[in-house]
């Protein structure tokens, strides 16, 4: 995924940064268990939330103990032990990770292009070991599909695509779910995090595509995100409000609190990050 869903220190309480951290490590060990150690490398601030929101939703109470970290095994960090959540993000991750991998071959060119295809035999071995969830597996492949066909077609439409992103974060978020009520706000949840991500990692990478030739729907639309700049952040905002809507409905204790704090005061303040960089 992208690292950019986080959140706001200043405003988090200190056992809410602990747990947070815990979560963090905790799927970190997890990815690694269930798909290899090169998985560790594509952990982002994404899946962690993913994972929290899950936790928050199915109300599991996972259990932290300190741990030696394997990157530095001179120090024990408090890490969150293993739950079917945290197992679920990790599968998860894995697909994201190979199929992500695989559109990037196909959305760029020269150098950026060699890059690309340096990290398929990575994330390759990361996918074959996963754990097999053929439902959410499909709907990876499909959303890839149907953006190659976005993105081959030119779209310049930034809002088509998020839309796309959207929707698979939201099948991904609510999978598994039986009660009617937490899975619509899980799926609302993931879809306006999802369309968030699409949206800020297009305007992000809006430079640094110009320069390569690669697919991007501000490009395609003759845009310069930086001009569109109050617009864009109230469409981020937006989507900061249906996640944090969403959330408010699942929010139970330690993972609610930082849940509300990603997606109330993390998300508007990336999307603040996001052009500040540009000026900077």
């Amino acid at each position: 995924m992208f690292g950019l869903i986080k959140p706001f220190l200043p405003e988090l309480k200190v056992k809410e940064n602990e747990f947070y951290k815990a979560a963090y490590c905790g799927l970190c060990r997890c990815m690694g268990k269930s798909s290899s150690h090169f998985s560790r490398l594509s952990l982002s601030y994404d899946s962690v939330f993913l994972a929290l929101i899950r936790i928050c939703a199915f109300e599991e109470h996972p259990k932290i103990e300190k741990i030696r970290c394997p990157v530095n095994i001179f120090k024990k960090r408090n890490a969150m032990l293993p739950t079917p959540q945290l197992e679920y993000t990790s599968a998860v991750s894995s697909y994201l990770i190979y199929y992500k991998a695989l559109d990037d071959v196909n959305d760029s060119s020269g150098f950026e292009k060699l890059k690309a295809l340096s990290v398929i035999p990575f994330a390759k071995r990361i996918y074959k070991k996963a754990p097999r969830i053929e439902l959410i597996e499909n709907k990876v492949a499909e959303y890839i599909q149907k953006t190659k066909k976005l993105e081959d077609e030119k779209c310049p439409s930034v809002y088509a695509l998020a839309d796309l992103f959207g929707d698979l974060m939201g099948d991904i978020c609510a999978y598994g779910t039986e009660d009617d009520a937490k899975k619509s706000a899980l799926y609302e949840v993931g879809f306006h995090t999802g369309r968030f991500i699409y949206i800020a990692d297009a305007i992000k990478d809006y430079k640094s595509d110009l320069k390569s030739s690669s697919y991007n729907p501000f490009i395609c639309a003759g845009r310069d995100p930086q001009k569109d700049k109050e617009m864009l952040l109230n469409a981020l905002s937006l989507e900061s409000e249906g996640a944090y809507a969403g959330v408010l409905l699942l929010s139970r204790g330690i993972s609610g609190g930082v849940c509300e704090n990603i997606t109330q005061l993390g998300f508007v303040h990336t999307a603040k990050e996001l052009f500040l960089s540009e000026t900077s």
